[in-house]
């Protein structure tokens, strides 16, 4: 599977949870979004009897509200559990793990954010 490929493959299953999707690192994201990001480290080659096999991994960064009520920790809740299970719609996908939230700055204001790692499998190619 290509590298690009795989990247369209996440975009096609996550649009939608949220009003913006990335897949690149935007100068100035507009929250609520999903960032979509190679992750460390990003691609490994495995000698497989076969041929090769490669590992790709991936990072994911859903932004929304910062919490100011039970409602608004909800969001980032329900919205990691939609990208999860969407995730596992694509093909070759391995494992998936996500991160304690956080709080980031943008734009002069804060907001709610996890990383959301992702670690792909694909024979062939890449």
């Amino acid at each position: 599977m290509m590298l690009q490929q795989i990247r369209e493959d996440l975009k096609e299953v996550l649009t939608g949870i949220t009003p913006q999707l990335y897949t690149y690192e935007p100068e100035r994201p507009v929250p609520s979004c999903i960032i979509i990001t190679a992750a460390t480290s990003f691609l490994r080659v495995n000698d497989e009897d076969f041929g090769p096999s490669y590992t790709s991994n991936w990072r994911l960064q859903p932004i929304v509200k910062v919490a100011v009520n039970q409602i608004e920790t909800s969001n980032l809740d329900e919205t990691i559990m939609e990208i999860v299970q969407a995730v596992w719609q694509v093909e070759g996908v391995a494992t998936v793990e996500v991160d304690k939230p956080f709080i980031v700055e943008l734009n002069g204001a804060s907001y709610l954010s996890t990383y959301i790692n992702i670690q792909m499998y694909s024979q062939g190619g890449i």
